[in-house]
């Protein structure tokens, strides 16, 4: 399947509606230019160095794509890492092939659903049991444009998967983390953000719904989510990084997504294969490389709680991603979404 994790702005109608998929790779460059990566790099490049034995790491949605690679590399500087997806089979087949390329046996399985709230906490309580230390935690899952469903719990499915989901998994960790400080939380949002912020009158989209405006809300979440953050626990030696991976083909995120859509947008060709001549596209490596970059790398911790693309500072696309009341809002608003499965 072909898949992006960046994909652009919408100008619809009732009538119509035009997607103009990874336009905000193009017009949102980076907005520094003090590192020493770029957009080429990949994952192991920004982890040279880094030395994490001892460290203890989760990944979510670690069973393939960006986020297999994310816990590879992990894995290759010594660090503990803890696999988890939804499926328990393919964390395995994982976590065995992590094994093999790296020659750590410190990488293991673990049964994660962010779309099920209960699964979120018997995940949280398995983990709080080992009392183990948690020095990293990449909140990488995801689903994008997917028909509107809803979460076990009753949540739009992309605002639960994405966000709601790793909301609990953070702050149930979140004691976790701050006895284990210096430790960073790293959110993976997307460039998709710029479609939408957060529609505070319907977040569950009960009417109107647009599988790319409800993900682009869901990935302001994860922006917002970081950014507050970093504002309540950087004091307490916790950082957090919201990030942009890229334009990345072949990791099976947009599988809802028809090819007539792609080809509509200039992605694929018309015979199916991925259209090479967009110079944005990246590869696995290259769109783990700034997660790992905020997760691991000394010079990130400089620009704590800011939104990062292509190793470096980006550019948020739309106002509510960058407010600071918004990001209080959005906190008190999903409290009040998980109460029921949230209390001690």
């Amino acid at each position: 399947s072909v898949v992006f994790h960046s994909f652009a702005q919408q100008s619809a109608t009732k009538s119509a509606r035009h997607c103009f998929c990874c336009r905000i790779v193009v017009i949102s460059p980076p907005i520094m230019s003090s590192s020493k990566f770029q957009k080429e790099n990949t994952a192991d490049d920004v982890a040279a160095g880094s030395d994490l034995k001892g460290k203890v790491a989760i990944v979510t949605g670690a069973s393939n794509g960006i986020g297999k690679e994310e816990a590879r590399v992990l894995a290759s500087k010594g660090a503990h890492v803890i696999v988890a997806a939804r499926s328990l089979e393919r964390c395995q087949a994982a976590v065995d092939d992590i094994r093999r390329t790296t020659g750590s046996q410190l990488v293991e399985p673990a049964l994660l659903a962010l779309d099920s709230l209960k699964s979120v906490r018997a995940f949280a309580d398995w983990f709080l049991a080992r009392n183990l230390p948690l020095h990293i935690l990449i909140n990488n899952a995801g689903i994008m444009a997917v028909p509107r469903a809803l979460t076990e719990d009753g949540f739009e499915s992309q605002l639960g998967t994405n966000h709601l989901g790793h909301f609990l998994l953070t702050t149930l960790l979140l004691d976790k983390l701050v006895a284990s400080a210096p430790a960073r939380i790293v959110s993976v949002s997307s460039s998709g953000h710029a479609a939408h912020g957060i529609n505070w009158d319907d977040v569950n989209w009960t009417t109107g719904y647009d599988k790319f405006l409800a993900y682009g809300q869901s990935k302001t979440a994860n922006i917002l989510f970081a950014r507050e953050l970093n504002t309540r626990l950087a004091s307490k030696g916790v950082t957090a990084y919201p990030c942009h991976p890229g334009a990345i083909a072949e990791t099976g995120l947009g599988n809802h997504i028809p090819k007539e859509e792609f080809m509509a947008m200039g992605l694929l060709n018309p015979d199916g294969t991925l259209n090479t001549s967009l110079m944005f596209f990246k590869t696995i490596p290259q769109g783990a490389s700034t997660p790992i970059y905020c997760a691991v790398h000394p010079d990130a911790e400089r620009h704590a709680g800011e939104y990062f693309d292509n190793n470096d500072l980006g550019q948020l696309g739309n106002p509510d991603a960058g407010s600071a009341e918004a990001g209080k809002r959005l906190w008190e608003l999903s409290e009040k979404l998980v109460a029921a499965f949230a209390k001690a």
